[in-house]
Order: structure tokens, then sequence, then C-alpha cells
């Protein structure tokens, strides 16, 4: 293996990403009085997490609804089928070295529309677009209106300027779906350019996605449909906002649900950056944590918060994954063979 394919390669990312994930984990337990801690720990009321586990599951029953109604023109999916999708999707994440739960939610919703994986990657962009624009909404409106302490309304400040950013950077993204949706032929040549400046396997892949892309551009221009699927990207918003609320509850803490707005949009920018670069195990501790400080909440209690957030996900979407892996007759083999070639072009 040559030295750029050794950059390019996945066990050098996984390396990075397990170092920057324990270094956010240091950081949010380091200065822990691990007594409080523990305390907290204790106290927490086990039977709040039956609500946290069923508005877990609930948002993402809402992520299907959203999703079937941008795949309708393509063809009528199953509600149950896309939720179980979703399910495994997150399940196939967790167990698997490979990011592989876009392509095996696609590749289990064509089973029974037959209309292609490619096309089907297209719409779960069209619904990253979406929920990115519900999450957009909700976080003006909260830091707008939330009654914030002395010491951080210039902080305020600084968060509007990155939503502004984050509005800017959408609308450009939104503005390029809109001309690649119309077939844009000045769009095309000048991506053409581009592309020939890259090696010719980076050039084919590059090409490859962006094709599957443009297929998947079948939204319906339907006012109703295009309002619901909003309505359900700001729906999924306000109850994972519940389901961390009710968390707090468990440890007799009331978070108001403005102010858990405000807290998810910076632990959101943290968890995005995070996914995408460092590792989401610590960053999403660290960041709730510090960001329910700023409000009066215990570091402690913060952590705790975090911590039973991360397990309301990861556990019932093991338990429901395994046995909807094999109500859908799947194999392991079949699983990894999704990210096979995906291997393959990084020169792994």
């Amino acid at each position: 293996m040559s030295w750029k394919q050794f950059i390019h390669s996945r066990p050098l990312r996984w390396g990075l990403t397990a170092l920057f994930s324990a270094i956010f984990l240091y950081v949010a337990f380091r200065t822990l009085d691990w007594q409080t801690f523990g305390d907290a720990l204790r106290t927490f009321r086990r039977g709040w997490l039956i609500p946290v586990v069923t508005l877990f599951l609930f948002s993402i029953y809402l992520r299907a609804l959203l999703w079937q109604r941008i795949v309708r023109p393509m063809g009528h999916a199953s509600i149950w089928t896309i939720y179980r999708a979703s399910i495994l999707s997150i399940f196939a994440n967790l167990l698997l070295p490979l990011n592989i739960g876009v392509l095996l939610r696609a590749y289990l919703v064509d089973r029974e529309i037959n209309v292609g994986i490619a096309r089907l990657l297209g719409t779960e962009m069209m619904e990253r677009v979406y929920s990115m624009v519900g999450f957009l909404l909700v976080s003006i409106v909260a830091v707008s209106i939330i009654q914030l302490p002395p010491d951080l309304v210039a902080f305020r400040r600084q968060i509007f300027r990155i939503l502004g950013v984050s509005i800017l950077l959408a609308g450009l993204f939104i503005g390029l779906l809109l001309l690649l949706r119309r077939g844009s032929a000045g769009l095309s040549r000048w991506i053409e350019r581009l592309l020939d400046r890259f090696a010719a396997r980076y050039s084919r892949s590059v090409a490859t996605g962006l094709d599957n892309f443009i297929h998947g551009l079948r939204i319906t221009r339907n006012r109703r449909d295009l309002l619901l699927i909003l309505c359900y990207s700001v729906l999924v918003r306000v109850v994972l906002a519940y389901h961390a609320i009710a968390i707090g509850r468990g440890f007799d803490v009331d978070i108001p649900l403005l102010t858990m707005f405000f807290v998810e949009v910076l632990v959101t920018f943290a968890a995005v950056i995070g996914d995408q670069l460092l590792g989401l195990i610590g960053s999403y501790q660290a960041a709730m944590s510090y960001a329910l400080a700023f409000f009066g909440i215990p570091r402690e209690i913060g952590l705790g918060l975090a911590l039973i957030a991360t397990a309301s996900v990861f556990v019932p979407c093991l338990l429901l994954g395994f046995v909807f892996f094999f109500q859908e007759g799947l194999t392991w083999q079949e699983v990894r063979s999704l990210g096979q070639e995906e291997i393959a072009e990084e020169g792994v």
C-alpha cells in the first residue's frame, strides 16, 4: 500500500476516530466529581426509561414517514418496511466497521419497490436536506426567543453567526440541487471539467455518486406533500428535545423546551463535527454536559443525561436490529458485501 492509499485508508480513519473520541471522553470526565456522578446515576428513576425509549423509537417513525413521502413518486414503500430498514441501518453501523447503514436501508427498501438503490440513495440525501432545514428552523426560533443568563447574551450572537453560515451553505446546496434537478447544461459542463481534474478511479466514483444523486431528485411538486415533509422534519427535532427532557425528569431536573432546543443547537453542531471527523462517541457527551452547565445543571447530571441518551439509542437498536435482521432473512455476508466496493475503491 502506498502512502497516499494509507492516508485515505479506513484503518487510519478508524485510528484517528478512536484517538479523538478518547480525547473528548477525557475532556468530558476529567473535572467530574466522581462521587456526585455516581450518586446522580443511582438516583435516576428507571421508570423514565419507558417514555425515553418510546420517544426515540417515535422519532425514527417520524423519519420513516418523512422518507416515505420523498420516495413516494418512485413507488409505494410501506411505513413498516422503511421503519425496519431505518432500525437496521443504525444496527449495521453499530456492529460493523463500515458505515454502510445508508446502503443497507436503500437496499432493503429497494427489495419492495424495485426502483434501484442508486435512486434511493439520492432520496436519502434529500431526506438529510429536509432534516437540516427542520433543524435550522427550530434553531432560529429557539435562539431568537429564549431568555439566556446575562453571561450568555453575547454568546447568542456567536450562535446566530454559526446559524447564518449554516443557512448560507444550506441555501447554496439547495440551489445546486434545483439546478441539478432541472438539468442545467452549464452546471453539467462545469462538473465534467471538475471531474477531469481527478484521478480516473476517483473521477468514476464521484461521477457515479453524482449520477445516483440526480436520479434520486424526484420529489413531488405537490405542495401538501412538501409541507408534510417539512412538518415531519420539525417534529423530529421536537420529539428528540422531549426525549432529552424525559431523561432530565428521571434525574428530577426540569429542562424547559426552549432551553433544550438551544442546547440541541450546540450539541448538534458538535455531534455533526464529531460524527464526520472525530467520532460521535465523546464529542456528543462532552458537548451535552458543558451545554447544560450553561443553564445551571451540574455537569455530573449533564453527562449522566448524555450517557443515558446514548444507551437509549444503542440498546433498542441492537435488540430490535437482531429481530428485524432475521425477519428480513439477511446474512452478515450479504450486509458486508454492500461495502466491499467502497473498500476496494479506497485501496484497502
